[in-house]
């Protein structure tokens, strides 16, 4: 499998364990947060790197801060002093942790595609004549 394969396959999932992070932690109002939530992958340098884009609608941010719907960032710092108003919906660490197993999934491809070139470079046939 190539590493723009292995790409576009960690693209699919990822971009479905974010959006069902956001349904889990009820972060959606009328969905539209969840349908922006898309990917793209480039190869660059010819195939050497590989570029991976997640995107979603701006807005996103606000309820990982916990506020909206008029609750402005100091009023939610004072709410969750007192223990009430909205709470936190950290889904984008959700996105962190794909970021993470994206890494993890090329440093495998590289490290495969190296073996193999090394490996193929020590296959010689050598012919002795007596």
């Amino acid at each position: 499998m190539s590493k723009k394969q292995t790409a576009e396959g960690w693209l699919r999932i990822a971009v479905n364990e974010i959006q069902n992070k956001l349904k889990k932690l009820r972060v959606q109002d009328t969905g539209e947060l969840v349908r922006s939530i898309h990917g793209n992958i480039q190869e660059l340098s010819g195939g050497d790197s590989i570029k991976a884009e997640l995107l979603y609608n701006y807005y996103g941010i606000f309820p990982d801060m916990g506020v909206g719907k008029g609750q402005g960032r100091g009023d939610a710092t004072v709410a969750r002093l007192t223990g009430s108003g909205r709470k936190r919906k950290p889904w984008t660490r959700e996105i962190a942790a794909q970021r993470h197993r994206f890494i993890e999934l090329m440093q495998l491809e590289y490290a495969d595609e190296v073996t193999k070139a090394v490996a193929d470079s020590l296959l010689k046939k050598v012919v002795i004549n007596t």
